[in-house]
C-alpha cells in the first residue's frame, strides 16, 4: 500500500512556496527542494504491507481498558493514516473516556484539520486545532501525538507531528499545567477509530499503530527520510512500550471465525415469584476478526435470587463489539411485594398475587437481529395458589401462571458449536403460593419454581445451571424462608481454524479443544470485564 510524502491539496505558508492557487504551474528547483524537505513534494511510492479499514457505515472501531491507570504525564501515540472520506463530524484516530464524559481525551480529524485535546475538570486542559488541513484521499499521513506535562516550556508538554514535521501553527493551542495527569492512560476505555460515545467513527485505513507509555519520542522512532526518493517512509519501532503500550501492526488480513455469546440468566423472584429469563443468546458466524489484536471478552454472572422483590437481572457477556444482555429478574408476588419483572436478554416471569395479574419482562432488550431472547410469561392473580409466570427464554416465551399452577419456563436454543448439541438460556419456572404445582425450569439450564407453603409442605426452588445463562425458578421456601433461584452464568464459545490460536488473558477460564479442522475454545469464567483475547 503506497505511503506518499505529499500531504494535502494545501500547501502550507512559506516564503517561496507558492499555494494551490496561486501556482502557475512551473516550479523552481529551490521551491522543488524546499517542499520536499517539508514532506509536501510527491514521492516514488514506499510500502506498508498491510492495513485495517475502517468504515463509519458499519460502527467500526478497537477498543481497549487497560488493567490499570500507568503514566499519564508522559506517553507517545504514532499511526499512519490514510483517510476515504472528508467530513464535518470527528472522525477518530485515538480516544478515550471516563464513561461520565467529564475525562475525556481525542485525537481526531474535523474536516480537513486536526485536533487532539484533553477535557477534564470542566474545561480543556490542553486543545491544538492545526490551521493546516488534510483532504488528499490518495494521500498517507503519519501522525505522532507526544504528550510530556513535565516539560518546563508549557508548549513543550502537548506536541503534534505529520510526517515528520512538527505542526506550530494552531487556530486554538492551549496546553496542560506542568504535570498535569490527563485523561488518556487511565483505567477507562481506550477507542481507536471513533469516539467513546460509539460515534465519531473514522472513515479509512490505519497501519503500524503504537502506543509508548511512558516516553516522549518524536517521529524519527518510527519513520525516515528515504535518501533515494526523500519520502518520509515507516520503520519499526523497537523500543520499550511501558505498561499499558501496544503495536499493532495490522500484518494478516484477519480471519473467520464463529462464536456463540449467552449472557447470566435472571434471578427467580420470591413467594409464588416468576421464573428468572434466560440469558441474551447470539450466535454469529464468519466474523472476520484481526490477527494480534486484543478483544474484550466477558462471562456474565448469573442474577441473585430474590429474597424478598423481584430477582435480580444476569450480567452481560461480551466479545469484541458483541454484546448479549443479562436475563431478567422474575417478578415477586404482588401481595407481598412490588418487584415488577424486568426485562433482559429474556424476560423475567410476572408474579403471582391476589393483587392482580403481573407482566411479563420483555425479552430482547436493548434490540438485536436476529433476537437474543423472548418475553416472560404473565403472573395469575386467581386462587387459591396464584402461579407466578415462566421466564422468556432464547426459544419461546415464558408460560404464564394460573390459580394452581406456576408457568413453565421457556425453553432455550440448541447450538453445535462444541461440536455436540447443548441447549442454553432457558427461562426460570414459576412458583405458587400455599400449594399447588410449580413450573418446571425450560430446557436449556432453567431452574424449577418452587412452592411457598407454611409450616409445612412447600419445595424450594433450584438455580440456573451453570454456563447455560438459563433463569432461575421463582417461589418456595427452604428452611421456613421464602426462597428463590438464582440465575445461571452464561458462557463464551469462540471456533477459529485450527492453524490459528486464541491466547487469553490472565483472568479467564476457558478449555480448548481441537477436531475437524478448528480449535473450539469455551469461555466459562472471567474475573474482570477488562479480560482479552487475541488470535495469532
Amino acid at each position: 500500500m503506497p505511503i506518499h510524502g505529499y500531504p494535502g491539496n494545501v500547501i502550507t505558508a512559506n516564503p517561496t512556496a507558492p499555494t494551490v492557487s496561486s501556482a502557475s504551474g512551473v516550479w523552481t528547483t529551490e521551491q522543488q527542494l524546499i517542499n520536499q524537505s517539508a514532506g509536501r513534494w510527491p514521492m516514488a511510492a514506499t510500502q506498508v504491507s498491510l492495513s485495517a479499514r475502517f468504515n463509519s457505515a458499519d460502527s467500526a472501531y478497537l477498543n481497549r481498558t487497560p488493567a490499570s491507570a500507568s503514566n499519564r504525564k508522559t506517553w507517545t501515540w504514532s499511526g499512519w493514516v490514510k483517510r476515504t472520506a472528508v467530513t464535518n463530524t470527528g472522525q477518530n484516530l485515538f480516544s478515550t473516556d471516563n464513561g461520565s464524559s467529564t475525562t475525556i481525551g481525542q485525537l481526531f480529524f474535523n474536516d480537513a484539520i486536526l485536533e487532539f485535546n484533553c477535557y477534564a475538570s470542566s474545561a480543556y486542559q490542553w486543545r491544538l486545532i492545526t490551521t493546516q488541513v488534510w483532504r488528499d484521499l490518495s494521500a498517507w499521513y503519519h501522525i505522532v501525538a507526544v504528550v510530556d506535562t513535565t516539560q518546563a516550556t508549557s508548549s513543550n508538554r502537548v506536541k503534534l507531528y505529520v510526517n515528520g514535521v512538527q505542526i506550530t501553527a494552531f487556530s486554538t493551542a492551549t496546553y496542560p499545567s506542568q504535570n498535569f495527569d490527563g485523561a488518556y492512560n487511565l483505567n477507562q476505555p481506550h477507542y481507536i477509530g471513533a469516539a467513546i460515545t460509539s460515534s465519531g467513527y473514522l472513515n479509512g485505513y490505519l497501519a503500524e499503530v503504537n502506543f509508548i507509555d511512558g516516553l516522549a519520542l518524536d517521529p524519527s522512532y518510527f519513520g525516515f527520510n528515504d535518501s533515494n526518493t526523500g519520502a518520509w517512509t515507516p520503520k519499526q519501532y523497537t523500543g520499550a512500550y511501558g505498561t499499558n503500550g501496544f503495536y499493532l501492526q495490522f500484518n494478516k488480513e484477519g480471519i473467520d471465525i464463529d462464536f456463540l455469546l449467552v449472557a447470566g440468566g435472571g434471578g427467580g423472584g420470591v413467594v409464588g415469584g416468576g421464573g428468572g429469563g434466560g440469558g441474551g443468546y447470539r450466535s454469529l458466524t464468519s466474523q472476520t476478526v484481526a490477527l494480534g489484536v486484543a478483544y474484550t471478552v466477558t462471562v456474565g454472572a448469573g442474577g441473585t435470587a430474590g429474597t424478598s422483590v423481584n430477582g435480580g437481572n444476569g450480567s452481560n457477556s461480551v466479545f469484541s463489539a458483541f454484546t448479549s444482555t443479562g436475563g431478567g429478574g422474575g417478578g415477586g408476588d404482588t401481595r407481598f411485594s412490588s418487584g415488577a419483572a424486568k426485562s433482559g436478554g429474556s424476560g423475567g416471569g410476572g408474579g403471582g398475587g391476589n393483587w392482580g395479574t403481573e407482566a411479563a419482562g420483555a425479552g430482547n432488550t436493548p434490540s438485536t437481529s436476529p433476537s437474543q431472547g423472548n418475553n416472560g410469561g404473565t403472573g395469575s392473580a386467581s386462587s387459591p395458589n396464584y402461579g407466578g409466570a415462566g421466564g422468556g427464554g432464547a426459544g419461546a416465551t415464558g408460560g404464564n401462571g394460573s390459580g394452581t399452577t406456576g408457568g413453565t419456563g421457556a425453553a432455550g436454543t440448541a447450538s453445535s458449536i462444541t461440536g455436540s448439541s447443548v441447549t442454553r438460556a432457558g427461562g426460570g419456572g414459576g412458583g405458587t403460593y400455599d400449594g399447588g404445582t410449580a413450573g418446571n425450569g425450560g430446557s436449556g439450564g432453567g431452574g424449577n419454581g418452587g412452592v411457598y407453603k407454611t409450616p409445612s409442605g412447600g419445595s424450594a426452588a433450584t438455580s440456573g445451571t451453570a454456563n447455560t445463562g438459563g433463569g432461575g425458578g421463582g417461589g418456595g421456601i427452604s428452611g421456613g424462608s421464602a426462597q428463590s433461584g438464582g440465575g445461571g452464568s452464561g458462557i463464551v464459545v469462540i471456533k477459529i481454524p485450527d492453524t490459528y490460536t486464541a491466547t487469553f488473558s490472565g483472568g479467564v477460564t476457558q478449555t480448548s479443544s481441537t477436531a475437524g479442522g478448528f480449535k473450539t475454545y469455551i469461555v466459562t469464567a472471567t474475573s474482570t470485564t477488562s479480560e482479552t483475547v487475541t488470535f495469532s
